[in-house]
């Protein structure tokens, strides 16, 4: 392709304008970015050609390509504003929000025929464009979710970009999506930033000083960036609260079969089968 705008210099949108260098995916790369320091870390890296310092000016460049690599809310957002611009409409959309139910309701009543939601399953508790890596989304699964039916050619597009991006692609529909990522992603940092917060209220003040590698490992997450995952939980509340149901109907088993330990065993092997067969 000629050209590729990336919206959001965090860690997903730095790592992609940072892969489209280095594999020649297009001649030219723009980016858009709030924050100036990252649009200005990014261009002496050489990993952007262009930084658009005025949101609007997108609508003048006419990329081939737009990837909205921000926040699920503002990622909505900006959707909504380029779709409708007549000089973008031979371009092609998509995002990395993490989140889609909420982007679908915000689109549905325009005619959209040019956006596929993208979701690639990658990233790190760090955040921003220093946190951002080469390769990041190698053997990694990117969710593609075609909420607007847009035609084959795009489609493919957009799932080819993926692929040379070294990802796998599946497709799901919205709720297939947040279902699937409230317990992929979501409801596991909801319980690791309820665990640290229910850490930092005990009284022992010595759990951290007494704990081994493992708990630091679950905790790691906890260190998320606040922002992000405040649009995360709410956005996608009531995936997350269905799949935290079950995990506290599976708790609650687990503790009522304490009164039993060969109960209780039955169970843990279970749950170890289970893990080791699947992860």
């Amino acid at each position: 392709m000629k050209s590729v705008c990336v919206i959001g210099l965090g860690l997903i949108g730095g790592s992609i304008v940072r892969d489209i260098k280095l594999k020649k995916l297009a001649e030219t790369v723009y980016a858009f970015d709030k924050h100036a320091e990252s649009l200005e870390k990014a261009k002496a890296a050489g990993w952007i050609d262009i930084a658009i310092n005025e949101f609007n000016d997108i609508k003048d460049i006419k990329p081939d390509f737009i990837i909205v690599a921000t926040p699920i809310k503002s990622a909505a957002k900006i959707l909504l504003n380029l779709a409708q611009e007549e000089s973008l409409s031979n371009s092609i959309f998509t995002d990395t929000a993490s989140a889609k139910g909420f982007v679908y309701e915000y689109l549905k009543d325009i005619k959209v025929k040019n956006i596929v939601l993208s979701h690639p399953m990658a990233g790190s508790h760090n955040s921003g464009i220093d946190a951002s890596i080469e390769g990041l989304f190698n053997n990694k699964k990117t969710i593609i979710v075609d909420a607007f039916k847009i035609d084959s050619q795009n489609l493919g597009m957009v799932e080819q970009f993926w692929h040379k991006l070294g990802s796998e692609t599946i497709k799901m529909n919205v709720d297939e999506h947040d279902y699937a990522v409230a317990y992929a992603s979501h409801l596991p940092h909801l319980i690791a930033f309820g665990l640290t917060d229910a850490i930092k209220n005990e009284a022992n003040t010595d759990i951290n000083e007494s704990s081994a590698g493992g708990l630091k490992e679950f905790l790691r997450i906890a260190a998320s960036d606040p922002d992000m995952w405040a649009d995360i939980l709410i956005t996608n509340k009531e995936a997350i609260i269905n799949s935290l149901n079950q995990f506290n109907t599976s708790i609650e088993n687990l503790l009522k079969n304490t009164a039993s330990v060969e109960d209780l065993k039955s169970s843990l092997y279970e749950i170890k089968k289970f893990k080791e067969d699947k992860f």
